[in-house]
């Protein structure tokens, strides 16, 4: 073989292998684009997804939320429907139960009725109880079956109860048979218009109807009150 045959013929097995070698090249080529292609849809999925979770718990709080103030506010409607004089026996009570709850609660409560929480903030800043003086100035039987009693109530001041200008109140009238009795043979609730919240002392006066004779002894509580 000629050395000018012998050159020809490498040079066509040298651009044989480097039109092989190109074209594993360009295969090689396709398949990386592919894989950052398919990648890139993956990642684009993945970023709307994590978006619509975002939306649906945003959304989900809010619903909550909404929720919750529809209830808080319905709760306090039913509270200050509930703080009312015929209801005064659970004014405490009622009084606490506000101090406990959310601000969220407190908030709305305020908004429905103003003055019933500045009502329930007085009692639990001073309760009644507190600034109460009760005496019994008589206690004699009038008959064989009844006893009469006469007492005074007055209420000193306090600036809980600033806005208000008096109380009427509920005093339960008892009688024992004893000072040592725990358990009163008759009893009468009587009521007492109008105490002034400045100390002032205001009487008042009842009958009781007993069954047995037996009086000896007369004692006094506060019941229930009111302001106005």
């Amino acid at each position: 073989m000629s050395r000018a045959l012998g050159n020809l013929l490498l040079r066509g097995c040298g651009m044989l292998v480097l039109v092989t070698g190109l074209g594993a090249s360009l295969v090689g080529g396709a398949r990386v684009a592919t894989t950052y292609a398919t990648l890139n849809e993956v990642t684009q999925r993945t970023s709307q997804t994590q978006a619509e979770v975002r939306s649906l718990t945003q959304e989900t709080t809010q619903v909550r939320d909404e929720l919750a103030d529809v209830l808080t506010t319905k709760a306090a409607h039913h509270w200050c429907s509930q703080m009312t004089r015929e209801n005064r026996e659970n004014l405490a009570e009622l009084s606490d139960a506000y101090a406990r709850a959310s601000d969220l609660a407190q908030d709305r409560t305020q908004e429905t009725c103003a003055d019933l929480v500045a009502l329930a903030q007085a009692v639990i800043k001073a309760p009644l109880e507190s600034l109460l003086t009760q005496e019994i100035t008589s206690c004699r039987l009038t008959s064989d079956a009844t006893a009469t009693i006469t007492g005074t109530v007055s209420v000193q001041t306090s600036d809980a109860f600033s806005r208000f200008t008096a109380v009427d109140m509920w005093v339960d009238a008892l009688v024992f048979a004893s000072n040592a009795d725990d358990t009163p043979i008759a009893s009468t609730t009587v009521e007492v218009d109008s105490v002034p919240l400045d100390g002032t002392p205001v009487a008042w006066e009842t009958q009781i109807p007993m069954s047995v004779p037996e009086a000896r002894y007369c004692s006094t509580k506060l019941s229930s009150w009111w302001p106005h």
